[in-house]
């Protein structure tokens, strides 16, 4: 179905953000834009491996990764610079990495979200994500029930354990235990910093373009139409609102597939409201190439 949003000019009223200092090696990257990316592109796991000199047989691992196609190595590199160097980066095939794993680099992870936290539903699966990691610095896995413990929350991560693997580990320390997690926090109104549109756009947007063919007496005709989209999940459709209230223009789509999408098509917006926002606040990586010209 379609939802009609906000047309026109902007109504929403939003407060002037100021940044704190930087990490000494960074000069252009506001931290609202770090999670804003981290909201489009981030993920939170915990690796969990066989070994055999592992007192219950399995070891787990955090991993932190922020993937972009590899067109987006020096953003990445740009990124890791904002956190102070910690963590790696990689390359495989197509794609780009920057990923932190050390427990203790995370803590400068978490320092940063604290004070500009996630917007998107994957602030869930952060808590969960850092549930684990106390658990994990408590020692509390190297016990059987401990380690029980943080299988059952790794196992409502993005990625749940494989059925095989849990079967497995059922059979050696008996069933994980069930957990049940407080309610989820809605949020129906949101302050949006523009730095965390840009980031977020970074990673979910897109500037493209449609194509549609009609005849005509002279015959096929081909029509091209300007496009600025943002997809996600249809969890975060309030989310996606508040971005077009922000921008002051476009619509919400929600289809079977299960992504929402926010679009832009009227020229008129394109050039009087979106253009001039991206030349305010301008993308970063090689998605700005393909962003609307001024």
């Amino acid at each position: 179905y379609e939802i009609e949003a906000v047309t026109g000019v902007q109504t929403c009223a939003l407060p002037i953000w100021h940044s704190p200092p930087r990490h000494q090696g960074c000069v252009c990257l506001n931290p609202w834009f770090i999670t804003g990316i981290i909201d489009a592109e981030g993920t939170f796991t915990w690796g969990l491996t066989k070994s055999n000199s592992a007192k219950l047989g399995w070891k787990i691992g955090p991993r932190f990764s922020i993937c972009l196609h590899k067109r987006d190595y020096d953003l990445l590199r740009s990124i890791k610079s904002f956190f102070g160097g910690i963590g790696v980066l990689k390359v495989t095939g197509d794609f780009a990495y920057y990923d932190i794993n050390s427990i203790r680099d995370l803590r400068i992870l978490f320092a940063h979200l604290d004070l500009f936290p996630l917007l998107t539903f994957k602030r869930n699966m952060y808590h969960i994500f850092v549930t684990v990691y106390w658990l994990y610095v408590d020692k509390v896995h190297l016990t059987p029930q401990g380690f029980k413990l943080c299988l059952a929350y790794i196992n409502l991560l993005n990625r749940p354990i494989k059925a095989g693997t849990i079967r497995a580990i059922v059979a050696l320390h008996g069933s994980l235990p069930t957990i049940i997690l407080p309610p989820v926090l809605i949020t129906t109104q949101y302050l949006l910093n523009p730095y965390w549109i840009v980031g977020f756009v970074c990673g979910e947007g897109s500037f493209t373009y449609f194509c549609r063919s009609r005849l005509t007496s002279s015959g096929v005709k081909l029509d091209y139409t300007l496009v600025f989209e943002v997809s996600q999940l249809p969890l975060d459709n309030l989310l996606l609102l508040a971005i077009l209230q922000y921008l002051g223009a476009g619509n919400l789509f929600t289809r079977q597939d299960f992504v929402s999408r926010i679009r832009v098509t009227s020229t008129v917006n394109l050039l009087n409201l979106v253009a001039p926002f991206f030349i305010l606040y301008p993308l970063s990586g090689h998605k700005g190439y393909n962003s609307l010209p001024d």
